[in-house]
């Protein structure tokens, strides 16, 4: 697996989807009441939302590998929820970079 390609996996984007449909709400309804639209507004909270997320995700991958419970996890009780990406378990990145990024 391609470095990028663990990267994209250990920082969970396809979960991504999961904070994106608050903040268009949010907007939609600041501009149902207010009838204004600012655009820098809703660019810098995807932003601050996508990046609370990797950070959420990435710390999670760090101490779920440092605790071992990536470990005990039996690869048949894997699911796309829980054991996280395996991606430090298996050796594809190293963990402190994972952490930095967190």
């Amino acid at each position: 697996m391609s470095s990028w390609k663990a990267w994209i996996r250990i920082i969970r984007a396809k979960f991504f989807l999961a904070g994106i449909p608050s903040i268009i709400l949010g907007v939609a309804l600041a501009v149902y009441w207010t009838g204004y639209f600012n655009l820098l507004n809703f660019m810098l909270s995807l932003v601050g939302v996508i990046l609370a997320m990797i950070g959420t995700y990435t710390f999670n991958e760090y101490y779920d590998f440092k605790t071992g419970v990536d470990v005990i996890t039996p690869i048949e009780n894997v699911t796309p929820f829980n054991a996280g990406s395996r991606i430090l378990p298996a050796g594809i990145l190293k963990p402190e970079p994972v952490l930095k990024l967190g």
